[in-house]
């Protein structure tokens, strides 16, 4: 009964604070899912859906959405390019890491650790892409078997093969695109052509620059061949677009502008009827290039002019800047110097006004992240003060609880105490038993009240928080689960004063009877109560306390009280 009556109190306190968890769920996957459809094409905005998402997560600690919103919020930071942005992204993506760990998830900890070695690579750090993507291979090498396992390895070799290449380690670059590109070959076969992954693609292309870097022309083109015949197979006409207009640059590179052109013009036919804009005005740009080196300036005019026009069209002013220098030169070239001074203006001016516009978004985005910090702040300063609430009215239940018990005990004992004068003997070594449990109650109370104490004054983590709260439920658990035989007392006694017991028996040679003896003199029971709970005359007491003193090395003149009093503070 008396449990039941406990669980009752702890529910109904804790119930004041239940919300509806699953639709609040539904509503940061609903964040969550806008955050991916306009990350494709306005990544400012989609970071705008992440950090309200961030901010309900924290708020009721979901901890299982938390981690995958501080990994996507990386990967927008990431993208943005700046010092800041990239500081921003390693910090979100060590909090995923923590996060991930802390609730066991494997694969979201490969992600994680992933996505670190390819923001080392954005920013040089060599070393510490291979030493993360390492880790991240590691973690894969014990996962069970899962979907994506294959497409997850491609990843991984494809982004060491990218460290490689740029550390100018070209052979362990092609070795490593070579292992990517097995890998997505495993993962896409017999699937259908639109769940196909173009890992495999990327992974021969890739390898093809690898060995261009080693001199070897050949195998370079055949990795190229490979891959644009691989991605022709597909439906997917932007990427053919987006392949052709990389190659086509590629051989531009290598003085290869015949076969260029023919990569080139196929990425134009590709990306004029789509949406595609800026693919094809990079290809109108190249084909510029092509006809620039072979000095045929018409068809070098007529490919720019295109390219200008298409810019001004749909506002493409980062290549704008670009075509606008590319005119400027073919101008000069023909010798119209007037003509080639505006056009060069207008590139340093477009350029000027586009330096402006990403120190003012900057500033947005800086003055967006403040805000966000300070609600943060809010919001987990409100969580302490409601978390501390939530453990002062559970704690304070079980206190009640406790002092019910404890009056209906005294009120039992008090009424049975009016018995006849026969059983007065018995009666009376009944209330000192009780008496000797109340003390122990107070005590458990005291201790209860300290360790409120220790939560609510010190800065504890989330586990020193946990392990103090399963002390107060201990304690009160075997407070209520108390019986009334002395072998439990005891028991329970040394929950309450764990030390104090372990102190006498290290520091003594006492018996099981010393120790009893020792508990009841420091709970000041009297001589009488002591003799009659041990039913013992009071004279044989007398001889157990003076043996005691002995054991304690105590003059007669000395108090054992006053000293086990002093041995327990």
């Amino acid at each position: 009964m008396k449990k039941i009556l406990f669980y009752l109190i702890l529910s109904v306190s804790l119930s004041c604070f239940a919300q509806d968890s699953s639709t609040l769920k539904n509503q940061l996957k609903g964040l969550i899912d806008s955050s991916d459809v306009y990350y494709a094409f306005d990544k400012q905005k989609a970071n705008i859906f992440l950090q309200k998402a961030l901010v309900q997560a924290e708020q009721n600690n979901l901890i299982n959405l938390l981690a995958p919103i501080h990994k996507k919020i990386a990967v927008v930071y990431s993208n943005y390019g700046s010092r800041e942005d990239i500081d921003k992204s390693f910090y979100h993506n060590t909090t995923a890491l923590e996060l991930y760990r802390r609730i066991g998830d494997s694969t979201g900890v490969f992600q994680v650790l992933s996505n670190s070695a390819n923001l080392y690579n954005q920013q040089g750090d060599y070393n510490q892409a291979i030493r993360y993507n390492r880790w991240a291979r590691d973690v894969l090498d014990v996962l069970a078997e899962y979907d994506e396992l294959n497409l997850d390895k491609s990843a991984s070799y494809a982004t060491a093969a990218f460290t490689y290449h740029n550390l100018k380690l070209y052979d362990s670059a092609v070795i490593n695109y070579k292992k990517a590109y097995d890998y997505a070959q495993r993962y896409n076969l017999d699937k259908p052509i639109e769940k196909k992954s173009n890992f495999e693609v990327y992974s021969l292309a890739n390898m093809g620059q690898s060995y261009l870097r080693l001199g070897e022309r050949e195998q370079a083109y055949i990795a190229f061949s490979e891959s644009y015949s691989a991605i022709k197979k597909t439906n997917d006409s932007l990427g053919i677009a987006q392949l052709a207009n990389f190659f086509g640059g590629l051989l531009l590179k290598e003085e290869e502008e015949q076969k260029a052109i023919t990569y080139i013009k196929e990425a134009l036919n590709l990306s004029k009827n789509s949406s595609a804009y800026p693919i094809h005005m990079a290809s109108l740009i190249k084909m510029t290039q092509v006809y620039m080196k072979g000095d045929i300036s018409d068809s070098s005019s007529f490919y720019i002019d295109k390219a200008i026009e298409l810019g001004l069209e749909k506002s493409l002013s980062g290549k704008l800047a670009f075509a606008y220098e590319l005119k400027a030169k073919i101008l000069e070239k023909k010798g119209d110097s007037v003509s080639s001074l505006h056009y060069y203006r207008l590139a340093d001016k477009l350029e000027d006004s586009l330096n402006l516009v990403k120190n003012a978004n900057d500033a947005l985005v800086s003055m967006a992240n403040e805000e966000v910090k300070e609600k943060q702040k809010i919001i987990a300063e409100n969580s302490v003060e409601r978390e501390w609430f939530m453990f002062a009215v559970i704690v304070l239940s079980v206190i009640t609880l406790g002092l019910v018990v404890l009056l209906g005990k005294r009120y039992y004992h008090a009424k049975q105490n009016k018995v006849a004068e026969s059983t007065h003997t018995i009666k009376h070594r009944v209330l000192v038993t009780e008496n000797a449990r109340t003390a122990i109650q107070a005590d458990t109370l005291t201790e209860i009240n300290r360790l409120v104490d220790l939560l609510i004054k010190n800065n504890l983590s989330e586990e020193e928080r946990s392990t103090q709260i399963n002390k107060i439920r201990d304690l009160t658990r075997h407070q209520i689960e108390l019986e009334d035989n002395w072998e439990q007392f005891f028991v329970h006694f040394n929950k309450v004063h764990p030390q104090y017991m372990n102190k006498l028996s290290r520091t003594y040679d006492l018996s099981t009877s010393d120790l009893k003896l020792c508990a009841f003199i420091i709970m000041n029971l009297t001589n009488k109560e002591i003799a009659q709970i041990l039913n013992i005359t009071p004279a044989s007491l007398h001889v157990m306390v003076h043996r005691l003193k002995k054991k304690f090395d105590l003059p007669k003149n000395k108090n054992v009280y006053q000293f086990l009093k002093r041995l327990a503070n």
